[in-house]
C-alpha cells in the first residue's frame, strides 16, 4: 500500500492512492510555494474540492436522509462528522437556540467544537429545507483551508460547497451564483470583504437561511478598525432576507461580544468556559536542529500531527524523516490540499485507525476531523495568523488525556511567510510598475496583450528599473485590475490574453476584493508575528487552553 509502503509513489503522474505517502518528487505536492492559501476549487458541487465527477452515492445518501424526521437527522448528522462522540453542553444549547430561530453567539475555547455547531446547522438546512449557508471567514487562506475537509465531508452526503474570495474569477464566479439559484450547492465560504461587495449575487438565489461568521471576535473588534467590512453586517442580513445567524469564537470580552452581538443581530449568548488543562506546551522557538526533534518525537510512536506551510515542505519534511527512522518511516504520511479527494480521504482514515503515527501536513488538515488522540501537535514552521496558530494546536488531546503542543519555528520561518503573502498580494506600488508596464505595451502592440506571464514580469522589471516581477505577482495583479475593470483576462494555453479596456477610469484600490483580502492577510500576519515570536511559554499556552469569555 502506497500509503504507509516504503516507496511506493515517485512522482506527480501517481495522482491516486500513491500520492500521499511514499518518496513523492516535489511535483506531487503542487504549487507549494503558496502553501495550501490558493489551494481550493472556487465552485464545486457535491461531490467537491477538486473532483467534480457525478457522485450516485453521494446524491442517494441526500436524499436518504432529507427523509428522515428531524431527531434521526440530527443523529445521522453528528454520527457522520464526530462518530459517537456526545456533542457537549455548550454544542446542544447553541443548536437549540439556532433550531428556534434565535441568532446567538458561542465563545468556546479552541478545539472544544465551535466548527462542529455552524456544520451540524448548516447540514440540516440544506437536506431538511433546502436552505444555503454563508460561513465568513476572517482571512481568504482561512477560506480555502476550511474548503478541503468540509467539502469532502459534505460531499459524501450530497451537500456542495464551494468558495467566493477576491481570487475567484468571473466564471468562477458565476458558477457559484447559479448553483444557489438551481440548489446544487448549498454551503458558500467567503470573507466580509467579498460579502460586503458582494452580498447582492448572493441573496438573489433567495435560499440563504444561515449566516455565520467564524473568528467573531474580529466583527467586535472592528468598530472603528481596519476591518470596516464586518460593520455591514446588519446590511447584509437585510439583504439575504434576515437568516439566523451565529458567531463564534474563542476570544471576546464583553465589549467585543456586545458589539458582535450587536452586528449579527445575536439574542442568545452561550458560553463554555472550560479550560484545556491537559495541554502542555514544549517551547523550542527557534531551534536549529528541528528535524532531529521532529524525528524524536515521530519514534516514540504516539500519534502525531506536524504542521508546515507548504505542500513541498510536507513531501520534503515526511521524505526526511521516513529516512530517519528507518522501518517506523513506513508509518509516515503527508497530506496537502493539492492531493485528489479520495486519496485525502485515505490518509486521514489511515492517521485515524493509527496505520499512520505521524502525519506531516498543511494547513489544509484538520478543520472538522473528529481526531480525539492526537498526542502531539508540531509547528514546525511559523502560522501565519493567530487563528491558525490556536486551530493546529488545538487538535492535541481533544480526549482530555495529556497532550503536547510543540513549537520548533522560528524568527527565520517569518521571511518566507512575508515572501508567499507578498507574491498573492502586491503592493500598490507593485501595481503602479505593472500598470505602467501594460500602458508601455499599449502603446507599442495595441490592446491585445498575449504570451507567458514570466515575459510580463521581465518586463516590469525592465520598465521599474528592478527585478522581473515573479509570474504570481503578475498573476495576482492582474486579477485585481480585472476586478477594477481596466483588462479582461481571456484563459490561453500560454497564459491569459489581456484584453485592456479603451478608457480605464480612475478607481480605488479599496475596491477590490482582492486586494482588501491580500492587505488583510499581511497585516494579520505582521500582527500575529511579533506576539508568537516573543511572546512567554506561559501566554502562549494560555491562548491555547482557555477562552476569553464576556
Amino acid at each position: 500500500d502506497a500509503l504507509v509502503g516504503g516507496g511506493g509513489a515517485t512522482g506527480a503522474s501517481s495522482a491516486g492512492a500513491a500520492g500521499a505517502a511514499g518518496t513523492a518528487g516535489n511535483g506531487a505536492a503542487g504549487a507549494a510555494s503558496s502553501g495550501d492559501a490558493g489551494a481550493a476549487s472556487a465552485a464545486t458541487g457535491p461531490a467537491s474540492s477538486g473532483d467534480t465527477e457525478p457522485d450516485s452515492d453521494a446524491d442517494a445518501e441526500r436524499a436518504r436522509l432529507a427523509a428522515l424526521c428531524p431527531e434521526e437527522l440530527r443523529t445521522e448528522l453528528t454520527r457522520a462528522l464526530i462518530g459517537d462522540s456526545p456533542l457537549l453542553d455548550a454544542q446542544r444549547a447553541a443548536l437549540d437556540a439556532l433550531d428556534a430561530g434565535r441568532s446567538t453567539f458561542c465563545v468556546m475555547a479552541t478545539g472544544r467544537g465551535k466548527s462542529l455547531i455552524f456544520q451540524l446547522h448548516a447540514l440540516e438546512a440544506a437536506l431538511a429545507r433546502r436552505a444555503a449557508t454563508v460561513i465568513v471567514y476572517p482571512l481568504r487562506a482561512l477560506v480555502n483551508d476550511q474548503a478541503h475537509s468540509m467539502g469532502d465531508r459534505f460531499a459524501a452526503l450530497g451537500v456542495g460547497v464551494a468558495t467566493l474570495t477576491g481570487e475567484s474569477t468571473p466564471e468562477e464566479r458565476e458558477a457559484v451564483y447559479r448553483g444557489l439559484r438551481e440548489g446544487t450547492l448549498d454551503v458558500v465560504l467567503t470573507t466580509p470583504e467579498f460579502l460586503a461587495l458582494h452580498v447582492a449575487d448572493l441573496a438573489r438565489a433567495g435560499r440563504v437561511g444561515f449566516l455565520v461568521v467564524d473568528e467573531a471576535h474580529h466583527a467586535g473588534q472592528s468598530k472603528g478598525g481596519s476591518r470596516a467590512a464586518y460593520q455591514d453586517l446588519p446590511r447584509i442580513r437585510e439583504a439575504l432576507g434576515e437568516p439566523v445567524c451565529l458567531g463564534v469564537t474563542a476570544t471576546a470580552e464583553t465589549p467585543v461580544a456586545e458589539e458582535a452581538c450587536r452586528l449579527i443581530g445575536a439574542t442568545e449568548l452561550v458560553v463554555d468556559d472550560a479550560i484545556r488543562e491537559n495541554l502542555q506546551v514544549d517551547d523550542q522557538r527557534d531551534l536549529i536542529e528541528r528535524d532531529d526533534a521532529v524525528a524524536q518525537i515521530a519514534r516514540g510512536g504516539e500519534k502525531t500531527l506536524v504542521y508546515v506551510s507548504s505542500r513541498v515542505g510536507a513531501v520534503t519534511l515526511c521524505r526526511k524523516l521516513r529516512h530517519r527512522l528507518g522501518e517506523m518511516g513506513q508509518a509516515i504520511a503527508f497530506y496537502h490540499g493539492g492531493l485528489p479527494r479520495k486519496t485525502r480521504q485515505r490518509v486521514e482514515a489511515a492517521f485515524r485507525e493509527g496505520e499512520v503515527s505521524c502525519l506531516v501536513a498543511t494547513s489544509a488538515f484538520g478543520e472538522g476531523v473528529n481526531l480525539p488522540d492526537v498526542r502531539h501537535v508540531v509547528l514546525y514552521h511559523l502560522p501565519y495568523d493567530v487563528t491558525a496558530f490556536n486551530q493546529m494546536s488545538g487538535r492535541a488531546g481533544r480526549d482530555g488525556l495529556p497532550a503536547t503542543i510543540h513549537l520548533v519555528f522560528g524568527a527565520h520561518d517569518a521571511a518566507i511567510n512575508q515572501q508567499v503573502l507578498a507574491m498573492r498580494a502586491p503592493s500598490r506600488e507593485d501595481l503602479v510598475a505593472l500598470w505602467k508596464t501594460l500602458q508601455a505595451l499599449r502603446r507599442q502592440v495595441g490592446r491585445r496583450l498575449e504570451g507567458p506571464l514570466e515575459l510580463l514580469g521581465e518586463n516590469v522589471g525592465r520598465v521599474a528599473g528592478g527585478a522581473p516581477m515573479p509570474a504570481e505577482m503578475v498573476e495576482a495583479g492582474l486579477g485585481i485590475f480585472a476586478e477594477l475593470g481596466f483588462l479582461t483576462l481571456l484563459p490561453a494555453p500560454e497564459g491569459p490574453v489581456i484584453m485592456l479596456a479603451e478608457k480605464a477610469r480612475p478607481a480605488d484600490l479599496e475596491r477590490s476584493v482582492r486586494y482588501q483580502e491580500g492587505e488583510r492577510s499581511i497585516s494579520a500576519f505582521e500582527e500575529f508575528c511579533d506576539w508568537v515570536l516573543t511572546a512567554s511559554p506561559e501566554e502562549l499556552r494560555g491562548r491555547i487552553i482557555r477562552p476569553i469569555t464576556p
